[in-house]
C-alpha cells in the first residue's frame, strides 16, 4: 500500500492509474504533494482524450495553454483564384485544428481535475473547501492544485497570512538532510520553497549581492536578478542543510570566493549536482571537481592555489600530488614555498591573473 494511505482507509477513484498516490487530510504535507504531482504529470495522458500533449504543458508549467486563431489570409491582388482558394482552405484547416485541441483542452483539464479531486480523501476535500474561493473557482484546474498543494502545505487562504508567512520560512531554514537520501532532501526542499511562493513570502536582496548576480547575468533586468539571487540562495541553503558531501563543496566554494572565483550553484539543482559528484567519489583518489580551488583544466587538476588541501579545506593537508604547487605543479610544496620558474600551465594562469604570489 502507497504510504499516502497508511493513515487512511480512503480508496482513490482512480488508484490503478495514479499507483495508489493520494492526498489524505491527516497525513499529506508538501513532500507527498510534490510526489503526487510527479506521478499525475505520468499518468496525465491516460485521462485526455486528444492533444495530450497541451494538458501536459500546463502541468509542467503550472500555467494555462493559449490557442490563437490563425488570421485569415492575404493574397495579393495579381493572385489566381485557384492560389486564393488554395489559401483560404490552408487556412480553414489549421483554424479547425485550433478549435479541436481549444475543445480537447478544456475536456482534459476538466478530466484532470477530476483525478486530482477523485484521489482526496474526506478530510482532504474538507480542506479545500474551506478556502474562501471554493465556491467560484472549484472547476478551475490550476486552481484545484493550487488549493491541494496549499492544504498540503498548511497555508490555506483562511490562515492568517503572517502566520502561513513564518512557517513556511521557518519550514525552509529548517529544512535538513539528516538520513534522508540526497535526491528526497533536494525534492524536500524544492517543495519548502514552493510552499513560500503560495504562502507569498519572497526576498529581496540588497546590492552587494544583486551586484555579483549582474556579473553573472549582465543582460537581466532588476527582477529577474532578484530571482536569480534567491535561486542561488536556495542553492546554498541546500549545500547548507545537506550531511553527505555538502560541507566539503560549501568550504571549497567559500574558499574559491575569497580567492576570486565565484562558483556558488545557481540553483538547488546544480547544488545537488555538485555534491552528487563529490559524494560520488572515493575520499582517497577524488579528483578535483569545479567547485575546488585547483583549476578545472586537467594540466590543472590537483593545484592549490593555498595552503590548504582541495579534498577538506577544512582541514591544513600537507603538499601532495593531490594537492600540488599552483605555480609549478610539483608536490613536495606550496605556491608560497616554490622556488621554481612557473612551468607552462602556471605561467599561463599568471597571464591570466589566476595565481598568487607567494
Amino acid at each position: 500500500m502507497s504510504s499516502t494511505a497508511t493513515a487512511s482507509s480512503h480508496v482513490g477513484v482512480y488508484d490503478k492509474q495514479m499507483g495508489n498516490m493520494r492526498l489524505v487530510g491527516s497525513s499529506s504535507d508538501a513532500l507527498m504533494f510534490t510526489k503526487f504531482y510527479k506521478t499525475l504529470l505520468v499518468a496525465a495522458p491516460q485521462f485526455c482524450s486528444k492533444y495530450a500533449e497541451d494538458v501536459t504543458a500546463l502541468l509542467e508549467e503550472r500555467k494555462e495553454q493559449v490557442f490563437t486563431d490563425p488570421l485569415p489570409p492575404v493574397t495579393a491582388s495579381t493572385a489566381t483564384e485557384n492560389e486564393v482558394y488554395a489559401a483560404r482552405t490552408i487556412w480553414k484547416e489549421d483554424r479547425a485544428v485550433v478549435q479541436a485541441r481549444r475543445a480537447a483542452y478544456a475536456t482534459n483539464k476538466n478530466a484532470i481535475r477530476n483525478v486530482v479531486l477523485g484521489q482526496c480523501d474526506e478530510a482532504m476535500m474538507s480542506k479545500l473547501e474551506e478556502d474562501l474561493e471554493w465556491t467560484s473557482r472549484n472547476m478551475e484546474l490550476l486552481y484545484v492544485l493550487d488549493t491541494a498543494q496549499a492544504a498540503c502545505s498548511f497555508v490555506q487562504s483562511n490562515h492568517h497570512p503572517l502566520v502561513s508567512a513564518r512557517a513556511a520560512l521557518k519550514d525552509l531554514i529548517n529544512c535538513h538532510q539528516n538520513s534522508s537520501r540526497m535526491l528526497e532532501f533536494k525534492e524536500k526542499m524544492v517543495s519548502k520553497i514552493k510552499t513560500m511562493e503560495l504562502a507569498g513570502v519572497s526576498i529581496t536582496f540588497g546590492t552587494k549581492v544583486i551586484d555579483l548576480e549582474k556579473k553573472k547575468h549582465p543582460s537581466q533586468t532588476e527582477d529577474e536578478l532578484q530571482k536569480s539571487a534567491f535561486k542561488r540562495f536556495c542553492g546554498l541553503n541546500w549545500l547548507g542543510n545537506a550531511t553527505r558531501g555538502g560541507n566539503d563543496v560549501t568550504n571549497n566554494l567559500k574558499m574559491g570566493f575569497l580567492n576570486g572565483d565565484d562558483r556558488y550553484p545557481e540553483s538547488i539543482e546544480a547544488a545537488y549536482r555538485l555534491a552528487s559528484t563529490m559524494n560520488s567519489a572515493d575520499p582517497g583518489t577524488r579528483q578535483p571537481t569545479a567547485t575546488s580551488l585547483a583549476q578545472t583544466r586537467s594540466q590543472g587538476q590537483g593545484r592549490s592555489r593555498q595552503m590548504t588541501g582541495y579534498r577538506n579545506l577544512s582541514n591544513r593537508t600537507g603538499p601532495s600530488k593531490y594537492n600540488r604547487c599552483f605555480r609549478c605543479g610539483q608536490g613536495d610544496h606550496h605556491v608560497h614555498n616554490c622556488p621554481n620558474v612557473a612551468d607552462e600551465w602556471g605561467a599561463e594562469s599568471d597571464e591570466e591573473g589566476q595565481s598568487f604570489d607567494p
